[in-house]
């Protein structure tokens, strides 16, 4: 029986906009289209939700924000837990009533919290990183959950430069793909 590629790409900004990052991401879920790749989303940017259901792909909307970068974490453990729990539902709905085996996380929280869910479940794990690093990620109260768990996904770069970025909080440099532009998505399609 030939089983239907579907992948799951997840996003939740801080602040609700379309940008480059947005329009990265549609034209890579119309690549993976091309390819016979059933692109789904789950997000909390209704304009990002707005844009996928208008290129006819299966959207989720969520409520949630990331908001691991902020210290303050710290004082409101509960929304984080809130985070989690809530991965706990998305990440088998995917799995088991989407029949989704891949996902590309990419914002920091899903990163963290939902990337172990999606590893038990058994499903392939990617992490989008499009902007080079800077003190969200340097001075993160959680940088020791990222550096744990990029041992364990396919980390998505744009550029050597951010591939050498990333090498000062992970050995596993294998685990790296540079796509340079949107069109080289391509190279996920094959694997």
């Amino acid at each position: 029986m030939d089983i239907q590629k579907k992948i799951l790409i997840t996003r939740f900004p801080l602040e609700l906009a379309w940008g480059g990052e947005e329009e990265i991401h549609l034209v890579m879920a119309q690549i993976f289209q091309k390819h016979a790749i059933q692109t789904e989303l789950l997000s909390s940017c209704s304009y990002l939700s707005e844009r996928f259901q208008k290129e006819g792909f299966f959207v989720k909307e969520e409520f949630q924000k990331d908001i691991t970068s902020n210290w303050r974490i710290f004082q409101n453990i509960f929304t984080l837990l809130c985070f989690f729990v809530r991965g706990l539902y998305w990440i088998p709905y995917f799995r088991y009533i989407r029949k989704v085996r891949t996902v590309l996380f990419l914002t920091l929280i899903e990163k963290l919290l939902w990337t172990p869910v999606a590893k038990l479940l058994g499903m392939k794990v990617y992490w989008g990183h499009h902007a080079p690093l800077g003190i969200w990620l340097s001075k993160n109260p959680y940088l020791f959950l990222w550096k744990f768990w990029s041992q364990h996904v396919q980390i998505i770069v744009a550029s050597e430069f951010m591939k050498q970025e990333l090498s000062v909080f992970t050995k596993y440099l294998e685990n790296i793909l540079i796509l340079p532009n949107t069109l080289s998505s391509e190279k996920i399609c094959q694997k």
